[in-house]
Order: C-alpha cells, then sequence, then structure tokens
C-alpha cells in the first residue's frame, strides 16, 4: 500500500511503478487506517474461529497448555 500511495517502487534504480506521490505521512496513515481494517474485520473473526475450542471459557486445563504451545511453535516457526 505504501509503495503504490507513496513514490512507487524502484529495484536497482529502475522503476518498476510509479506511486501517487503523495506525502509521507498520509501514505502512513493509509497503511495503518488499511492494516487495522483488515486485521479487525477480516482475519480476527476467523482466527477466533480456529481457535474456539481454546478461547472458550468452558476450555479445560489440557486445552489451554495445547494452546500455549501452538501458539509458541508458531511463534517459533515465524522467527
Amino acid at each position: 500500500m505504501g509503495n503504490a500511495a507513496g513514490q512507487g517502487l524502484s529495484i536497482a534504480g529502475r522503476q518498476i511503478f510509479s506511486g501517487l506521490g503523495l506525502p509521507f505521512p498520509f501514505v502512513v496513515f493509509l497503511g495503518n487506517t488499511v492494516g487495522t481494517v483488515l486485521i479487525t474485520w477480516m482475519l480476527m473473526p476467523a482466527a477466533c474461529r480456529l481457535f474456539d475450542w481454546w478461547l472458550s471459557p468452558s476450555s479445560t486445563r489440557a486445552q489451554t497448555i495445547r494452546g500455549i504451545l501452538l501458539l509458541g511453535t508458531l511463534y517459533a516457526a515465524e522467527i
């Protein structure tokens, strides 16, 4: 989003595509707005459905341990 709204994308001095040329503060605001909307209204509901077995108030101690291990594994894979 930032490249398209800002100065575009150049690789090794070669212009791949030109951006809209908007000022940097506006580009940052736009990127933050789009990211917040995507996470809040699209990704978070999917994550809540995926982890409903763990997020339920009635989850057992074993489910809590499995959830913690799953998050630890995902975090280690990300690193």
